[in-house]
C-alpha cells in the first residue's frame, strides 16, 4: 500500500512508483485500481495537453529542442497535477472497472 501512496507524491515519468503499482496489483487488483485509474487518467490529460501544443498553442519563434522537451516534461507534470485532483475519468474508470456487487447475497 505504501508504493501506492507514495505514487502520489512523483513525478509523471518515474518508473519506480509504476512498478509498485505493478507489484500492488499483483497482490490485490481491486486495491491497486484506484491508483492505476489515475495514472490513466494522467496519461489521457498529457496526451490532451500534447495535442494542444501540437496544434499551435505555444509555439513560437524561439522554440528549440530543449523547449520542446523542457514543454513535453512540463506537460507530464501539469498531467499528474490535474489527474491528482481529478476531471473524473479515474473514477468513471474505477466504476466500470469494479465487479459489480452480488445484491441477492447481501439480502440473505
Amino acid at each position: 500500500m505504501d508504493s501506492i501512496k507514495n505514487a502520489n507524491n512523483t513525478l509523471g515519468a518515474d518508473p519506480t512508483s509504476l512498478n509498485g503499482l505493478r507489484r500492488q496489483s499483483g497482490k490485490s487488483a481491486q486495491k491497486a485500481l484506484p491508483e492505476a485509474a489515475r495514472q490513466f487518467e494522467a496519461l489521457m490529460l498529457e496526451q490532451v495537453l500534447k495535442s494542444g501544443r501540437a496544434a499551435g498553442f505555444g509555439q513560437g519563434v524561439m522554440e528549440s529542442e530543449n523547449t520542446k522537451l523542457m514543454n513535453s516534461m512540463l506537460d507530464q507534470q501539469y498531467a499528474q497535477i490535474l489527474a491528482k485532483r481529478g476531471v473524473g475519468l479515474a473514477q468513471t474508470l474505477e466504476k466500470s472497472l469494479t465487479p459489480p456487487v452480488n445484491k441477492s447475497k447481501e439480502i440473505k
